[in-house]
């Protein structure tokens, strides 16, 4: 290509080499302005090829671009790891996230948790109420209902959905997934959100759109209570669970409830 982005590109100097390396993985994190992580096979390519950062190295001085091309030659071994959908959200709403994160791959947990954080929290500032399910928090409130949220997420995450959707007021305690040992389908974090609310098990209904959700409600001995709206784990999952109900909206739970 003689011009790329309107900048004259030269062809590459004579002592031009290409060098062969193996990787442990083929996307980093990528410098360029709106892009999080990008497959980039070539490292200091200094030619128009389509793969390479040339927008950025064009800002470099050219007698600092090198003299080599580092390819990576397993990239697509290593792309091939990529895990199905199904299985990545086998998980949601379960374990903490490093639990789940150490799963996928156990050496490399603590870098897996630093990636979804970094790319999950901006994500609050578009996040809105279910449909119906403020009306329906309302109502309980205004019924003298005592409400508390319990959750896989650490409690900072939580406060950030706060900031973004105004309910934390209208419940009067939080267990997040940093506050408690044992996860969700262990019944700890439910007993814990009990005892702070004073509440009698026996006389609690849990909610949730998980499996994990209905196994520790029952475990709790709570009216274990499923929605279908979460998107993650289907009806059938869900009834394969024999929650004491499953509701469909929002309407549905308050009935329930």
């Amino acid at each position: 290509m003689e011009e790329l982005l309107g900048i004259h590109v030269r062809s590459p100097r004579d002592d031009f080499r290409i060098r062969e390396v193996t990787v442990d993985h083929a996307l980093r994190p990528d410098p360029l302005p709106d892009v999080d992580y990008s497959f980039n096979p070539y490292v200091g390519c200094f030619h128009a090829c389509t793969f390479c950062y040339v927008p950025r190295l064009l800002q470099l001085e050219r007698t600092a671009w090198g003299t080599s091309v580092t390819v990576k030659r397993n990239a697509p071994s290593v792309l091939a790891r990529e895990i199905p959908d199904d299985e990545l959200l086998a998980l949601v709403g379960s374990a903490a996230l490093d639990e789940q994160m150490r799963v996928f791959d156990a050496q490399r947990a603590d870098e897996l948790v630093r990636c979804y954080r970094e790319h999950n929290e901006p994500l609050h500032e578009q996040l809105a109420c279910c449909g119906g399910m403020l009306s329906v928090v309302e109502a309980l409130h205004a019924q003298r209902r005592r409400l508390g949220i319990l959750t896989a997420k650490r409690r900072a995450t939580v406060d950030l959905a706060f900031a973004r959707v105004p309910l934390g007021h209208l419940f009067e305690t939080v267990v997040g997934g940093d506050e408690t040992e044992r996860h969700k389908p262990d019944p700890e974090p439910l007993l814990l959100g009990a005892e702070r609310l004073g509440a009698d098990p026996a006389e609690t209904a849990y909610v949730g759109d998980s499996p994990f959700d209905v196994r520790a409600a029952k475990a709790a001995e709570m009216f274990a209570v499923a929605v279908t709206w979460g998107r993650i784990h289907d009806r059938g999952r869900l009834e394969a669970e024999q929650p004491d109900a499953i509701v469909d909206t929002a309407e549905e739970l308050l009935g329930v409830l």
